[in-house]
């Protein structure tokens, strides 16, 4: 099977191409000018924009696209409607200009769903009410997808939270424990799901071979993480004991402002800004995995305490913490 996988080098790609070639497919990563190609040795890289002109060559002899572009970072709603929503838009005009159209497998997530309002784990068929420009602009990507589900065979996927090695969303929680500091934004304590990156791939892996019906499919660990449990599995493994600091919505608010200053004044954006308080307004993320628990009966995720130990060491290893 021949792949294209689009925003190749970000935190999934550059795990799941090393993967794919694993698993002796051919690959053909598709990442953006300027950026780096790390990680994706043994795959055939092609550079260029999410535009018709660089993806009609790139889909060339492709038999299924993995969709991973997109964007989380920042203020800016010009850079979120780009990667999130024209990038798409692009790619199935592309695909559908071809003769033979490839499959699309693409990647969503749990912010184009919102969270969990009245704390009961999200169904697919749950409405959707995004709070922030990322989740907003990941379910009018999801809907541009919709346009062409007849004629285009595909799978959509919302996957929950990821952590794992190289991972830097995650990235400055693990900073700050170090340092014995553990942030709490709006909300005193948090209900989430988090799927570890190994378990993530080896789940891609399996709907490439063996793709579901066309549906949205929420794809994630069961387990319910508590931001008290994170702080604990933190100070477990960085051996420092951490002290809270709340936010309360106001400052939280502020804060995010702050991020988005710096951003107009650098151009450069960050993991944090206002949107990201947004979502940590919010207490409960929470989706329901039964589909998925029903294609895959006997999967095995990674223990939390597993996963963030592999993170941290990880993390320390290369330098990052």
């Amino acid at each position: 099977m021949a792949i294209l996988v689009t925003g190749a080098n970000g935190f999934v790609g550059s795990r799941l191409v090393p993967a794919l070639l694993k698993s002796g497919m051919k690959v053909r990563s598709f990442i953006l000018p300027g950026t780096r190609s790390t990680g994706l040795s043994g795959s055939e890289v092609v550079s260029g924009e999410m535009d018709e002109a660089s993806l009609i060559p790139a889909l060339a002899g492709i038999d299924l696209v993995i969709n991973l572009a997109g964007n989380m970072i920042g203020s800016r709603k010009e850079r979120y409607l780009s990667a999130n929503v024209r990038s798409v838009e692009n790619l199935m005009k592309a695909i559908s200009n071809l003769n033979e159209a490839p499959r699309v497998l693409h990647v969503s997530s749990v912010s184009a769903m919102g969270p969990a309002f009245d704390g009961k784990a999200l169904a697919e068929n749950a409405n959707c009410s995004p709070v922030c420009l990322y989740g907003r602009t990941k379910l009018l990507g999801e809907r541009i997808l919709s346009k062409y589900h007849e004629r285009i065979r595909m799978n959509l996927i919302r996957p929950c939270s990821l952590y794992g090695p190289g991972d830097k969303c995650f990235l400055g929680v693990f900073k700050f424990a170090g340092m014995g500091k553990f942030f709490r934004f709006c909300t005193r304590d948090k209900l989430f799901n988090l799927l570890y990156i190994d378990d993530f791939i080896a789940i891609l892996l399996f709907l490439i071979q063996k793709p579901p019906d066309y549906l949205p499919l929420n794809v994630g660990n069961p387990e319910v993480i508590t931001a008290n449990a994170l702080k604990d599995e933190l100070t477990r493994v960085t051996g420092v004991s951490s002290r809270s600091f709340f936010f309360p919505p106001g400052a939280g608010r502020l804060l995010g402002r702050l991020y988005d200053l710096a951003e107009t004044i650098t151009g450069e954006g960050d993991i944090m800004s206002s949107n990201k308080i947004m979502e940590l307004s919010h207490s409960t993320w929470l989706q329901d995995f039964s589909k998925l628990q029903g294609i895959l009966p006997n999967i095995k995720f990674t223990p939390f305490r597993e996963g963030v130990s592999k993170t941290w060491n990880w993390y320390h290893e290369n330098g990052w913490v």
